[in-house]
């Protein structure tokens, strides 16, 4: 029988090289990162081993909670150990991650290995020849270890699978977000990092312990916070097929567990509205540079209905003030059943006090005024507005359709380069936050440059003639985007308190050019 606590079958790197190691080796000071050989199982290796430790050995509270807390082997061992039972993958007892009892035989033929990788080929995608993104008839067999990891990674990233075949309980794609302590981190102090307080958990609460709940909806149980489903969760019913030493087929049925209302600590979440049930920020296709930290590595104001992920907030109040750390953001990005991409980003950060995370959160927001406002005032420049929005703002509304178009990947591009361009600066400013120093002003001449040039970039390629109507939108554009930046427009003035600038009062307004309109 294949225990995945006493055996050897995680592939780590070492600081003397690669080895395999057993979760009981986890307090290894020497052991330093899984090293499976995708990306989506290193991450689910730190999550399976995340919940492992809070399963069995979590800090009661955050006095609990210390950096330098080590279990030692023979803690571990005892405290782990008392799980074993609950981790074989073969055998005729419960197994880790299948269904409790045996499939009928013959009421469905089994599938190959390669169903347990997120990114395979469906039942439909390769008689119809439709698998582009994803791959088909990658493996013929795995290891028992290579199988038991692929299971867990299904299990807690299941996407839309057709009728029957459920979701994660995050949902499908959700996004991840892990802790990686500033320094030279070993495996342990990544894991420690985003333990979760909380109670240890038994093994009859794993849900392979027990008849799966056939598709009826299963709440949390909101009393304390109990490690082992949220981080154990199975939505689908598979049994894994096995020849000798190896994993050579899978039986799956439809309805397995029903997730409704569950926080996983390793990822944030959103409402649509206060007071309303959170739901799991999916992965998507985009970089996840700044323009997208507010609610996953910064926390978001109320506005935005968005928190963290419980193991960012929980370490910011574990940690000292200006620690330095950086936060690996992972996830599957889906579209319903497709697999579209795997998200993976560093993203560097550091603990700051609510007043520098105020400050830092002003910063972005103050670009997402600005670029939202270049996107929409661009639009003029092919006259893409409807006469009424053009009479609004006192332009002529005879103008035709520019040549270049505009919209679309135009849109998406230009602010790509808004956000690519200005990430560099932007980092240096959360430096001069955790530093104590004002960077309102010096923020605001970054955004001006970028805009500006963006701008000038795209009104040359723009007017390839010496039109009237066209330079005269050019000017238009151009004003409202000076007054923007000068903080007269209402834009500008959103502008210039996310800064904690003082906008300009609208006496000092400047008289307008004649022939131009405001």
């Amino acid at each position: 029988m294949f225990n995945l606590l006493h055996e050897y079958w995680i592939p780590v790197i070492t600081r003397t090289g690669r080895r395999l190691i057993r979760p009981f080796d986890i307090v290894d000071p020497a052991v330093l990162w899984p090293d499976w050989p995708r990306a989506d199982l290193n991450v689910a290796c730190l999550e399976l081993l995340i919940g492992m430790v809070a399963m069995a050995d979590p800090p009661r509270d955050p006095e609990d909670w210390d950096a330098r807390r080590r279990p030692d082997a023979a803690r571990w061992a005892e405290r782990l150990g008392a799980f074993a039972d609950a981790f074989a993958l073969d055998g005729p007892g419960p197994r880790f991650m299948q269904d409790l009892e045996p499939f009928e035989v013959g009421v469905k033929q089994p599938g190959s290995v390669d169903m347990l990788f997120i990114d395979s080929a469906g039942a439909n995608a390769t008689p119809n020849n439709t698998d582009l993104m994803v791959h088909r008839g990658r493996y013929a067999d795995l290891s028992m270890g290579e199988a038991a990891m692929a299971l867990f990674t299904l299990q807690a990233y299941a996407p839309e699978g057709g009728r029957g075949y459920l979701t994660s309980l995050r949902a499908g794609g959700p996004l991840s977000t892990l802790v990686v302590p500033g320094g030279e981190p070993n495996l342990f102090d990544v894991i420690w990092a985003n333990v979760p307080d909380g109670r240890p958990g038994n093994p009859d609460d794993l849900p392979w312990m027990k008849q799966t709940r056939a598709s009826k909806v299963y709440p949390p149980a909101m009393e304390t916070f109990s490690a082992v489903e949220v981080f154990f969760g199975m939505p689908r019913r598979i049994r894994l097929i096995f020849s000798e030493d190896r994993v050579v087929g899978v039986e799956q049925r439809q309805y397995g567990n029903k997730y409704e209302g569950w926080v996983h600590p390793l990822s944030p979440y959103y409402r649509n509205k206060a007071g309303e049930m959170a739901f799991c920020q999916r992965a998507a296709t985009w970089n996840a540079g700044y323009r997208n930290w507010l609610g996953v590595v910064c926390q978001a104001d109320d506005a935005y209905l968005r928190d963290r992920a419980l193991a960012l907030r929980q370490y910011d109040n574990r940690a000292d003030f200006d620690e330095k750390y950086s936060v690996l953001v992972s996830g599957w990005a889906t579209n319903s059943a497709k697999i579209l991409d795997f998200v993976w980003s560093r993203e560097p950060t550091f603990v700051l006090s609510d007043t520098k995370s105020a400050i830092l959160r002003g910063v972005i927001r103050a670009a997402e005024v600005a670029q939202n406002e270049m996107i929409s005032l661009m639009a003029i420049l092919s006259g893409a507005r409807r006469k009424a929005e053009l009479k609004s703002k006192g332009l002529p509304q005879d103008y035709k359709p520019s040549d270049w178009k505009w919209g679309g990947s135009c849109e998406s591009n230009m602010a790509d380069a808004f956000y690519v361009n200005t990430e560099a600066a932007f980092l240096e400013h959360m430096v001069l936050i955790r530093q104590g120093i004002s960077v309102g002003e010096t923020w605001l001449a970054v955004l001006r440059d970028m805009v500006l040039n963006l701008f000038n970039h795209e009104a040359a390629r723009a007017f390839t003639s010496q039109d009237a109507a066209r330079i005269h939108r050019a000017l238009f554009v151009r004003e409202r985007l000076l007054s923007m930046l000068g903080g007269y427009s209402k834009s500008g003035v959103a502008l210039y308190e996310h800064l904690r600038l003082e906008p300009p009062k609208p006496a000092a307004r400047p008289a307008k050019a004649k022939g131009i309109a405001a």
